[in-house]
């Protein structure tokens, strides 16, 4: 990660570690459509491109992280 503590931006993706809470909500709830808006525009989500991951291999990913995050805040008391 790239971000650094002087800045609330991150050099590499640009995500600004000062987003309200509620705005960081609306982005998650607007993951689903958006992957599968992105999943449509691939012709064969399937196929890999050299060592890069497939467009489905991605969004396996995207439901991992999202998982292992919502276990978290559900079992670590004041994560919330």
């Amino acid at each position: 990660m790239r971000w650094q503590p002087d800045s609330p931006v991150c050099a590499e993706c640009g995500f600004n570690w000062e987003l309200t809470r509620q705005s960081a909500i609306e982005l998650v709830a607007e993951v689903p459509d958006a992957a599968a808006a992105a999943i449509t525009l691939i012709s064969d989500p399937t196929q890999r491109t050299g060592d890069r991951w497939s467009a489905s291999m991605y969004v396996w990913h995207l439901v991992d992280v999202l998982r292992i995050g919502t276990e978290r805040l559900l079992t670590q008391p004041g994560a919330c």
